[in-house]
């Protein structure tokens, strides 16, 4: 089924989103998973002994993006003050931006799919169109309010002059690159290209033996050249080996598992706390405040000077362990969705990783089998549809906001009742609320994609005017380092609703998937129908 439909029937999910086909939620219950891990030399014997277990629960994968992208919001929000010399935002922007980005490549990975010709299709549909709009949007609002006349030239100070295209004190989204680029990403807009890159060189990638220890080797080295930011190359480059260490675990049907022991937990808090600590220790006795080390967009020159950049692979190979460790640290502390008894829809099957909701039937294969996938296209199950995997048709990058309807199969909000209560029970809390972020992890393209429109909105509305005022490290610049950090966490939220994504999300899901646009070939027309279809309306 990875031609796209045939025969006018439409593509079913099989599996949740983000689940290995036809796996059971246990190693136990999997014999060719119990087989290579019995294997002291293959990839899922070494990494099972590290604790990793096969992953089939798409909720878990949803909430974890949500979570990945409130953090990375909430760091661009506090960016500003760490920029102007905050310690508190320098400690919070160095550890989110530690393991955020890495962790969320690392589920892209999980999630790839085959580089079919539908998906071609939706790679340009969804990730290089909404690229081009969004760019040239930001672009002419940035240019308008921030470059040449700038927008307030002295902002709270009659004695402070706003360089051209700085947006707060000492910061600016326009550093590298000329007003008319559109070479160059603004704010998160990079995402987008790096998906492109990682999509489209995956499939050679994978011939490489050990690829991921090989592509780790080129990202080190990619820091002594000057591609900087453009087209996101470098960053790409950097990021690929988490990405092809996401795929790795999806062909092997492993993945970071959750603490659930109480040794386990201890565990992952300490490293936490180390982690925090070091940050901390770095930042108010050391005086370090660049992200640049995180972030792997820019040269070893231009992050560490002339005199120690010669280092730079050497520290970007400690990165990368850092940044695995923590990812790890991360998706320890993401428990599953039958942790909290969710529970699957009355009268539908029970996915991978849910609880079965008293009387509903039981799936195939003891674990039961989903329709649907967080941020993919899916239909309602019909008559005789014939079941194919549309994960492998379309990948995560198919329907970015999910604006082709609900997920069919997936747990509802109105259904989770606590175990034992029956259908008439008391409502799990719990349950809602984790049901609820997963869905908001559908859909947290939106506010990766916005949040930088925001932060303008706020800096036109003087909220980041203390970055000009005040003194740095004062009472008043820390209550607003916090404030802006929970801000941003707010605002990832309301980004990921559905009235936010049905307003915002045509930018991110154009309506191009039309046969006029995309040559029509035998099975794969413009739809996966084959043939043409009403634009999506987001949801």
């Amino acid at each position: 089924g990875g031609e796209g439909g045939g025969g006018g029937r439409r593509p079913v999910m099989s599996e949740g989103y983000g689940a290995i086909p036809g796996m059971s939620p246990t190693a136990n219950n999997n014999p060719a998973f119990a087989a290579a891990a019995s294997s002291p030399d293959s990839f899922v014997g070494f990494f099972t002994r590290l604790g990793m277990t096969p992953e089939s629960d798409h909720h878990r994968l949803d909430l974890a993006q949500f979570l990945l992208v409130a953090c990375i919001v909430a760091g661009n929000f506090v960016h500003p003050f760490a920029s102007a010399g905050a310690k508190l935002a320098c400690v919070l922007h160095n550890i989110v931006s530690m393991f955020s980005v890495p962790a969320l490549v690392i589920i892209a990975g999980f999630r790839n799919a085959e580089l079919t010709p539908q998906r071609r299709r939706s790679v340009i549909a969804f990730l290089l169109v909404p690229y081009l709009l969004l760019q040239s949007v930001y672009l002419a609002v940035y240019i308008m309010l921030y470059w040449n006349v700038s927008f307030r030239d002295h902002p709270g100070r009659k004695d402070v002059d706003r360089a051209d295209g700085e947006l707060t004190y000492n910061w600016t989204l326009a550093k590298d690159w000329g007003p008319l680029s559109l070479a160059t990403p603004f704010g998160n807009l990079w995402y987008l290209l790096c998906l492109t890159h990682f999509i489209v060189w995956r499939p050679f990638a994978i011939e490489v033996p050990h690829t991921v220890v090989i592509h780790t080797l080129l990202g080190c080295t990619m820091g002594y050249t000057t591609v900087g930011q453009f087209m996101s190359l470098q960053r790409a480059a950097a990021l690929m080996p988490f990405y092809l260490l996401g795929h790795a675990c999806r062909r092997h049907h492993i993945f970071f598992p959750w603490a659930s022991s109480v040794p386990a937990r201890a565990c992952v808090a300490s490293v936490a706390l180390l982690a925090l600590g070091g940050c901390a220790t770095a930042v108010y006795a050391f005086g370090h405040r660049s992200s640049l080390i995180w972030e792997m967009s820019q040269s070893y020159h231009v992050v560490w000077g002339p005199k120690k950049y010669r280092w730079g692979a050497l520290i970007q190979l400690s990165v990368y362990a850092a940044s695995t460790a923590m990812s790890a640290v991360f998706f320890a502390l993401v428990p599953p969705a039958s942790v909290f008894y969710v529970q699957a829809s009355t009268g539908e099957n029970t996915a991978p990783g849910l609880t079965p909701e008293k009387g509903a039937g039981e799936g195939e294969g003891g674990g039961g089998r989903s329709h649907g996938g967080g941020g993919l296209w899916s239909g309602d199950p019909c008559g005789d549809c014939e079941e194919v995997d549309a994960e492998d048709e379309l990948g995560a990058a198919a329907d970015p906001l999910l604006v082709r309807g609900r997920r069919t199969g997936e747990a509802r909000e109105r259904d989770q009742k606590r175990p034992g209560a029956g259908a008439e029970g008391a409502t799990n809390h719990l349950a809602v609320c984790y049901v609820r972020a997963s869905k908001w992890g559908s859909r947290a393209l939106c506010p990766l994609m916005y949040s930088f429109f925001v932060m303008i909105i706020l800096e036109v509305c003087w909220c980041y005017n203390d970055t000009w005022t005040v003194p740095a490290n004062g009472v008043v610049m820390t209550l607003h380092t916090i404030l802006f950090f929970v801000l941003g966490l707010v605002v990832t939220a309301a980004l990921s609703t559905r009235p936010a994504c049905m307003t915002l999300g045509w930018l991110l899901t154009p309506p191009v998937l039309y046969s006029w646009v995309f040559e029509d070939g035998a099975g794969t027309g413009g739809t996966l129908n084959g043939g043409t279809s009403e634009p999506p309306s987001p949801a």
